[in-house]
């Protein structure tokens, strides 16, 4: 019996458009394949964190004893209302009420005890990587290369920073609400609804972290990949299913517009502050090729990247060097925000 017809009998839904012929598409592994990746992926996941446990509140993780907000669960929905980083912060227009959500709940459990806030991050990883490991199960049907992919995820360093620290939570929501919007993505051939839910834990991805964005990308990539975008039809469907996604983005925009009285950063708070758009694009692209270095070689690791720890580039030159923060604080190229001292850079 060919898998997709044991996939079939065993009653598990498919995704549209990845079929092979007389069946439909699975989102997921057989139920105990797929129980025993989870139980893998977790275990990899503790082995590797659970060392974060033990840690306290580090960098900007102190910004959240400071927002009084959270200590009020009854009215945590003035979060939605107010800036990331509670009422005063509104010049750094961040804006993630979802994620404030859950750190009053944390706090409505245990206060301020870093413990429960980092068990919380690394269940959050874990559920993470379980949702990565069915997505690439649906589209390849490999059960080896879905695990192998989402064990790769989950071991890897350059995650650390987003599970090891409080904060890092922004990240984890927006991955893990954009993944649950992927897998309703796969099954809107199976109803409505499924539409509607894909765009409603884009939401609450956008409302965790603005970079949830990009997985309006990153589902058209891939369906493109899949050849799933052949047919005017194909486009048609696509194309509704994007202009959801776009509406959700606007809205979130226009709300975050609405409390902080602007939508970026003041200029004169920003590592770019009157820099030339052509320093902004080098600069930039010299920190996209060194965090892909660190994708496929995570070697020379910082607690702590962005783009001050890169020189400003105006010229073009013969062969960028690479960077790394240790690097560049004993050389003392570093200045501006992010440089030397901890406390002249935004919280992120």
């Amino acid at each position: 019996m060919s898998e997709s017809h044991q996939i079939r009998d065993a009653g598990i839904p498919l995704s549209p458009g990845l079929e092979t012929p007389s069946a439909t598409l699975p989102t997921a592994t057989p139920g105990l394949a797929r129980r025993t990746a989870c139980l893998v992926i977790a275990l990899v996941v503790t082995i590797g964190y659970a060392n974060s446990l033990n840690c306290g509140f580090a960098q900007d993780d102190v910004y959240v004893t400071f927002n009084r907000t959270l200590r009020d669960l009854l009215h945590i929905y003035r979060a939605f209302a107010q800036p990331y980083w509670g009422t005063g912060y509104e010049e750094l227009a961040t804006y993630r009420p979802v994620v404030n959500i859950s750190l009053a709940l944390n706090y409505a459990v245990h206060g301020f005890h870093p413990l429960g806030y980092h068990f919380v991050n690394l269940v959050l990883h874990a559920f993470n990587c379980c949702l990565l490991y069915g997505l690439v199960y649906a589209y390849t049907r490999w059960s080896q290369l879905a695990l192998f992919t989402a064990l790769l995820f989950a071991a890897h360093p350059v995650h650390v920073e987003a599970v090891t620290q409080v904060v890092g939570r922004t990240e984890l929501l927006a991955a893990g609400f954009g993944f649950l919007s992927w897998h309703a993505y796969l099954r809107i051939g199976e109803g409505r609804h499924w539409r509607w839910l894909a765009w409603a834990a884009f939401a609450g991805g956008m409302y965790a972290k603005e970079s949830a964005l990009t997985l309006i990308g990153v589902i058209g990539l891939a369906e493109l990949c899949a050849g799933r975008l052949r047919t005017r039809q194909e486009w048609q469907r696509a194309a509704l299913d994007a202009t959801g996604y776009l509406v959700v983005a606007a809205s979130y925009i226009l709300i975050r517009r609405l409390v902080n009285g602007q939508f970026g950063v003041h200029g004169d708070q920003t590592f770019f502050h009157g820099d030339p758009w052509h320093t902004r694009f080098l600069t930039m692209a010299q920190g996209m090729v060194e965090y892909f270095r660190l994708l496929v070689f995570p070697y020379r690791l910082c607690a702590f990247y962005d783009f001050s720890f890169f020189p400003k580039v105006s010229t073009l030159t013969p062969a960028w060097r690479r960077h790394c923060c240790w690097w560049q604080r004993s050389s003392g190229l570093v200045s501006g925000p992010g440089g030397g001292n901890r406390s002249s850079r935004l919280p992120s």
